[in-house]
């Protein structure tokens, strides 16, 4: 268990970029039914996170609350 009282500085810079990119290169698409899930921009800047810390899947999802098995899986 990850337990932290303030985020590093590397993951706050992170946090304040933006990737409008993602969002042009996939779009979402209609709503067939089901779980709408996650914006696709805010899974990838917290993988990143993920990769530039170091800490695995589950921390970064106790951390973002993102579940566990969108974070580990690959997502098309």
């Amino acid at each position: 268990m990850l337990v932290l009282k303030h985020l590093p500085q590397k993951v706050k810079f992170m946090m304040e970029l933006s990737f409008p990119l993602i969002n042009n290169l996939y779009p979402r698409e209609g709503f067939v039914g089901g779980r709408i899930g996650y914006a696709k921009d805010l899974v990838f800047k917290w993988l990143l996170i993920k990769k530039i810390t170091n800490w695995d899947y589950r921390s970064v999802a106790e951390v973002s609350g993102i579940s566990h098995p969108t974070l580990v899986r690959r997502n098309l």
